[in-house]
């Protein structure tokens, strides 16, 4: 039988496999960004999402593993396409609140969103799952030239994968709203369905009745030996560490910068392109980076044993970096280690299942299993595994790791006492405490397990004996992020971390106790908000978004209302805890907490009844972007009196977001005042303040009242009102700082 044209044949599989692939990256963060209005923008919607891509992705494989036992390309093509008309019936994809979607009354938002994800999205995503392995399988059994060794389709899979992450925030994000992304997504999805239809007809005209010749490059002893249950579990120990480092990396993007799509998309990126550079025909030189790896890992380990925030710059790259060569010692080791095509679709199964396990220890077991986001910290010390070659006398390595690790550990100690009693905080402090012991770490474990061990030993001494932050004395993480209480070094104020951000602070002195401090200080923008309306205050109604410490009511005068809406149970129960905090307890006004997100809640106020609304809301340093839409400017409006005021507080490290709510003032004919008070000397910042940026806007300029005082006010006019953010729409670029 005529062999089919090589090019032509090539291109159609490729270009299959690299659309299937844009697919499935497109919708990842699509779907993820419909959620995040539901879920109050919490970073875990994205790593939740994950756990369900690659749940999915696995069964898929499994899928596809069963399939590709049948001998019938006919039958097979049969099954798939109609999997894939069925998935075109939950088309186009629609999660939003007017879909009749709501997690309000959800005790569990991990369920509900899982849940949500299955039935909205699970039939599409399986059927494009399935794509991958199974015209691989296809395309092994075509008697082409190529397919004794199919696995350079993997290749153009990852591209298709990297393609889509790279053109989704730049090229699809700005400028289509997310019915319009859905839309566009369902008919690329059609015309996939007849690409895959061609290659099933040109897979069943050219297979062959026997195995295509092999191709005497592939090693004998990877043609012949069978995948054993020990080399198995290699595979999924491969997939799984870079996997979950990508999942730890993203926790910490979007904790000290943003959870957008932007920066999901960074660390994914990045781990595709290393799969990309791994299934080459060069392959990867495992050598050289296994001698990098100790320097990079213990400069990571340095910049979480800090807690080091900035410069985002510098932070940003060097765990990507990390990520990237992880990454490529983990799949270069898949990669070599590759069967033979018979067995292709077992080894994507286990590949498969390693990056499942990957998505389930950091989206769901870390946030049950521990108070902190300390799988980073693991994950670091398990690639160690493989960042070494193997001992080759495993008796005489664990002998020499017990001896390294405790000096290790009794340097560590020395370090941590000497720099706490004669250093003082600061740079020279954390190279001594920190430093040291790494650099130790660096120089004399050089191999796997005595490497793995000493680094864990200068985490667990470093935990126990430094706080960088001051004493811990509560610490508990949930759906929404990861919450502390602790104490400053003098044992003047208790504070209270949402993530690495500060969201309140309270003074321990009883006479001091209800001092307003941090963002809130009565030197700030906030109290001159809050007493804009002097004349007005006695029986009125203010309305709080985000409640961290409780901090805004001790402004609250006798007979006036304050109702704060607050997401978060674990931020309620810790603002009402006296032994924590008592702005609420010593409140001057009556006081009430509505449970819920605000969008959802504020709408069963009375309309025009608050005199104030103050959105005060944040995900570690990041305000929920869907509380700054064109709708809930709307919704505001509606509970607002025609006198009233509304702030937005927008303290942000790298993102601006005055721009945005000039844009939604200008668009609704409301007047935008900033108030920017960033610039705190020392002798502020000792007494508690904190730099901080608010926004004010209001229907009448006479509204603001005494407001033209304060010194850092200046009105803002918006420059683009006809691309104010909408629920459908917003652009993250345009206001990076």
């Amino acid at each position: 039988m005529r062999q089919p044209p090589m090019a032509f044949l090539i291109a159609l599989f490729a270009g299959t496999l690299g659309l299937s692939a844009w697919l499935l990256f497109v919708l990842q963060p699509m779907v993820a960004k419909m959620l995040l209005p539901l879920l109050g923008g919490s970073p875990s919607v994205w790593n939740v999402s994950l756990v369900f891509f690659q749940g999915t992705l696995f069964l898929g494989y499994v899928f596809a593993h069963a399939l590709a036992r049948s001998k019938s390309i006919r039958i097979q093509g049969a099954i798939l396409i109609t999997v894939w008309l069925i998935a075109v019936i939950f088309l186009p994809i629609r999660i939003s609140e007017s879909a009749g979607l709501s997690p309000l009354d959800r005790t569990n938002p991990f369920l509900w969103e899982l849940g949500t994800l299955i039935f909205r999205v699970g039939l599409p995503f399986l059927a494009l799952s399935v794509v991958a392995p199974l015209l691989q399988n296809w395309f092994s059994r075509t008697g082409h030239p190529a397919a004794a060794d199919p696995y350079f389709l993997y290749i153009a899979s990852n591209v298709g994968s990297l393609a889509a992450l790279l053109i989704y925030p730049i090229g699809i994000e700005p400028f289509l709203p997310l019915s319009g992304q859905s839309n566009f997504w369902s008919l690329v999805f059609c015309f996939l369905g007849g690409l895959i239809a061609a290659c099933a007809l040109l897979s069943m005209r050219f297979a062959l009745n026997f195995r295509p010749k092999r191709d005497l490059r592939v090693e004998p002893e990877r043609k012949i030996t069978p995948a054993r249950l020990k080399r198995q579990a290699r595979w999924v120990f491969w997939a799984f560490i870079p996997s979950s480092l990508s999942l730890s990396v993203t926790t910490y993007l979007v904790q000290e910068i943003a959870s957008v799509p932007l920066l999901w998309i960074l660390p994914l990126s990045v781990y595709l392109l290393t799969f990309i550079l791994a299934f080459r025909k060069k392959g990867i030189p495992l050598p050289n980076l296994e001698r990098i790896f100790p320097i990079a890992a213990v400069v990571i380990a340095l910049t979480l044993l800090v807690r080091a925030r900035d410069p985002a710059w510098l932070l940003l790259p060097l765990h990507l970096a990390f990520l990237f060569l992880v990454g490529l010692l983990a799949h270069g080791r898949l990669a070599a280690d590759r069967p033979p095509a018979g067995e292709l679709t077992r080894f994507f199964l286990y590949l498969s299942l390693g990056g499942l396990f990957g998505g389930l220890f950091n989206g769901l077991l870390a946030p049950l299993l521990f108070s902190s986001n300390i799988e980073y910290t693991l994950i670091l010390i398990g690639s160690a595994l493989l960042g070494f070659p193997r001992a080759r006398n495993r008796d005489n390595e664990r002998s020499r790791a017990a001896m390294v690790t405790g000096g290790i550990g009794a340097l560590t100690v020395l370090a941590a006492v000497v720099s706490s009693r004669f250093v003082a905080e600061g740079f020279y402090r954390n190279i001594l405490a920190f430093g040291f012991p790494l650099i130790a770490v660096c120089v004399l474990a050089r191999q796997r397990f005595r490497f793995a061990v000493a680094l864990a030993c200068v985490f667990i001494i470093t935990r126990w004996t430094i706080q960088t932050e001051g004493e811990t004395v509560f610490a508990r993480r949930n759906f929404f992020g990861t919450l502390r209480v602790t104490l400053d070094r003098q044992h003047r104020m208790r504070r209270l971390h949402h993530g690495n951000t500060i969201h309140g602070m309270q003074f321990i002195d009883p006479l001091r106790e209800n001092e307003p401090l941090a963002y809130y200080h009565r030197t700030g923008p906030a109290r001159q908000i809050v007493t804009a309306q002097g004349r007005h205050s006695a029986g009125s109604q203010i309305a709080v978004i985000g409640l961290g410490t409780g901090s805004l009511a001790a402004y609250a005068r006798p007979g006036q209302l304050w109702t704060f809406y607050e997401i978060d149970p674990l931020v309620v129960a810790v603002a009402r805890n006296t032994n924590y905090f008592t702005y609420l307890a010593r409140c001057a006004g009556a006081t009430r907490i509505i449970l819920g997100d605000a969008r959802l809640r504020i709408r069963e106020a009375t309309p025009h009844s608050y005199r104030l609304i103050m959105v005060d809301a944040f995900s570690s340093d990041l305000p929920p972007l869907h509380l700054m839409t064109a709708e809930a400017l709307d919704l505001y409006l509606s509970k607002l009196t025609a006198g009233g005021l509304l702030g937005f507080h927008i303290s942000n490290r790298h993102l601006d977001f005055l721009p945005v709510l000039a844009n939604l003032a200008t668009a609704a004919g409301l007047h935008c005042w900033s108030f920017d008070d960033s610039l705190l000397d020392e002798v502020a910042e000792s007494e508690g303040k904190m730099a901080s940026h608010w926004v004010v806007l209001t229907r009448q300029e006479g509204n603001f009242g005494n407001l033209g005082k304060f010194p850092g006010r200046k009105e803002v006019n918006g420059t683009d009102p006809a691309r104010s953010w909408t629920d459908d729409y917003s652009n993250i670029w345009r206001i990076l700082k």
